[in-house]
């Protein structure tokens, strides 16, 4: 009956319902306009269709005074079920600037779509370190869409840069996630195209291995920036890098002999 209920909506109701779904159980409707393309409200003003929604018991709005899981989100789906029936629409709804994929790539498509609309509208508003974890967020789903140099070694840096925010957070799981996504984006001729950039995500990967124990994989990523700093052409990052790799396997040998 949700479901149907959704379907039945005209056709911008209904992609902002599923690019809403995709940003969560939470959401703010301002960013959902902007990554969808669609004429957003004013600030302090209730979006139209929202206020659609609402009225249709779909989404409801958050009171940020009560303590609410939706953390800073002004809006909510009413229920789980809502927004998995909206979640299960993705594959009816378009938008002009999705890449054509086969069909069981459509979800990672039009997150990828919605991510990369958001990113864009969020640079030219200078507001792209306050949401950076949505956008991340979006962007991974359909990260194995990304296929141009260009746009993979923007994106890692994106992703590095959330990497440290999350740091000051102690969110260490998130920052591992995060900093290999990275890795993964960075194509072979990283070290010689872009140095400093796979540098930092060589250390930030170094890094973060070691803080979950993870010493083997450190070792692997530190030989590797070390066989690779020739790539860095003699500057200063190459020294600092092979300090950070010795460090790194200083603090190994320490932990290894604690443990003994």
């Amino acid at each position: 009956l949700i479901l149907d209920k959704c379907k039945a909506l005209s056709a911008v109701h209904r992609i902002f319902l599923v690019a809403a779904a995709c940003m969560g159980c939470g959401f703010d409707a301002r960013l959902v306009h902007l990554a969808i393309g669609h004429p957003m409200p004013s600030y302090g003003s209730e979006s139209s269709i929202c206020s659609d929604l609402q009225r249709l018991g779909l989404i409801e709005s958050v009171s940020l005074s009560t303590g609410s899981t939706s953390l800073s989100w002004p809006h909510r789906f009413a229920h789980d079920k809502v927004q998995q029936a909206c979640l299960q629409m993705i594959d009816s709804v378009e938008l002009e600037w999705m890449d054509p994929v086969e069909d069981e790539y459509i979800s990672a498509s039009f997150h990828l779509a919605i991510g990369r609309h958001l990113w864009v509208e969020l640079t030219e508003r200078d507001e792209v370190h306050e949401h950076c974890s949505l956008v991340t967020f979006l962007l991974g789903r359909g990260v194995s869409l990304i296929i141009g140099d260009d746009e993979r070694f923007a994106t890692a840096e994106l992703f590095l840069y959330t990497s440290r925010q999350k740091f000051t957070t102690a969110n260490y799981l998130a920052v591992d996630s995060l900093v290999d996504t990275a890795m993964h984006l960075l194509p072979s001729r990283s070290w010689r195209d872009m140095p400093d950039l796979t540098l930092e995500a060589h250390l930030a990967a170094v890094q973060i291995k070691l803080i979950l124990g993870d010493s083997g994989e450190a070792w692997r990523l530190s030989d590797e920036v070390i066989q690779n700093s020739d790539s860095l052409h003699g500057s200063h990052v190459a020294y600092a890098a092979k300090i950070h790799v010795m460090g790194a396997s200083n603090r190994i040998d320490q932990a290894i002999a604690i443990a003994l």
